[in-house]
């Protein structure tokens, strides 16, 4: 019995033996398999890694510094190309304007009517280039003096073709503006009562009106146009508050609307404030330009009486009165200045001999003083912005 169990167990053992004999095979030529396919990986890896090592590394990705710098670029050079352009008609135009302001002194009231009209239209040329070179990156034009607040509204009003329509009020007449924001203040008011003056219609008069506070002096200009919708009047806030950063010309449209945009230029560059207000008494658009106290002066408007001398063969234009600066102050804290007492001087020129004539009508003579007022006043200060580009 116990032979037979011996027997057994031995059976068993010869055959579980054979088994891991046949399982082991097996395995062992399932790990042969496997490193061979593990070599022909390894190869083939090798074979890849050295075709991508031949392979040129692509371009760095583009951030948004590099777009942002590529684009500033592209604006820079496309400023400079109509900077350079707009600086050669800036020339022919200075040429044009100083030939007509010689015949204007030296042959007085003769022709004075012919080429006043013509003067104008230089001015207003004149206007649209100094705009886009300010727009391109360049100062407004020649430093002076402090003037008359007065003085840069009515020099702005000659700017612009329908100088007639606009009705200014009287401001304070002893406030003034320092010398260094004087041709940018009469650039920016020129473009806003051209603006309008363009969206209203043309039988209607477009008002300046003045409001001193304890902050400065706000300008506005009024008009009963068409007014601006609410994306208009959004789209043109963005170019007043855009600062002094590069110009996109391509964003002003066909044709370009360099107004607002040249405003907020300005007003960013010198310190005043220019905003709109669709809600305008009038139904139109108002527009005002705040100037702060720092921005402001004062002015004596006593001036000596001149007294009377003989009238001259030959007589030349008057000279425009020099202003001397003094330390004094106002109760407000501004600086004052005070004009000097001018000498006697001769008249603009000899008077014609009178004509019988048919008497014009009030008003017809009325407005034309006024326009030939607004003329005489207006481009003494253009001729003089149109002398340098130094800011």
């Amino acid at each position: 019995m116990e032979l037979a169990i011996w027997v057994t167990v031995c059976v068993v053992l010869v055959a579980v033996a054979a088994g891991l004999g046949v399982l082991l095979r097996r395995e062992q030529g399932a790990t042969a398999h496997l490193r061979e396919r593990l070599a022909a990986v390894e190869r083939r890896a090798e074979h890849q890694q050295n075709e991508l090592q031949r392979v040129p590394p692509p371009p760095p990705p583009v951030t948004d510094d590099g777009a942002e710098a590529e684009r500033r670029r592209q604006v820079r050079s496309a400023q400079e190309a109509v900077n350079g352009t707009v600086r050669r008609m800036q020339a022919l135009g200075n040429e044009a304007g100083d030939r007509i302001q010689g015949v204007l002194h030296a042959h007085g009231p003769d022709v004075f009517q012919a080429l006043l009209p013509v003067d104008h239209v230089v001015a207003q040329m004149q206007r649209r280039l100094q705009v886009l070179a300010v727009m391109c990156g360049s100062w407004p034009g020649q430093q002076r003096g402090s003037a008359e607040l007065a003085d840069v509204v009515r020099g702005a009003q000659s700017r612009i073709h329908d100088y007639g329509r606009v009705r200014a009020a009287a401001p304070d007449e002893k406030t003034a503006l320092t010398g260094r924001v004087v041709e940018p203040v009469g650039m920016a008011l020129a473009e806003l009562l051209d603006n309008a003056t363009r969206s209203s219609p043309p039988s209607s008069a477009v008002d300046v009106v003045f409001d001193t506070d304890y902050h400065g002096v706000s300008v506005s200009v009024v008009d009963g146009g068409v007014g601006m919708t609410r994306e208009e009047l959004a789209h043109a806030t963005t170019l007043l508050y855009r600062g002094q950063r590069e110009a996109d010309l391509t964003e002003l449209g066909n044709p370009p609307k360099t107004g607002f945009a040249v405003c907020g230029v300005l007003a960013a560059r010198y310190g005043f404030r220019v905003s709109l207000d669709s809600g305008s008494s009038r139904g139109g658009l108002r527009a005002t330009l705040f100037l702060p106290t720092a921005l402001l002066t004062t002015v004596d408007t006593d001036e000596a009486e001149l007294e009377p001398v003989p009238v001259p063969a030959a007589t030349s234009w008057p000279q425009e009165e020099e202003a001397v600066p003094v330390n004094d102050t106002t109760a407000g804290g501004l600086p004052k200045r005070r004009r000097s007492a001018l000498p006697a001087q001769q008249p603009a020129y000899s008077a014609p001999t009178p004509t019988p004539a048919p008497s014009p009508s009030p008003r017809s003579t009325d407005t034309t003083a006024d326009n030939l007022r607004a003329f005489q006043q207006g481009t003494r200060m253009a001729a003089e912005g149109r002398q340098g580009n130094d800011g």
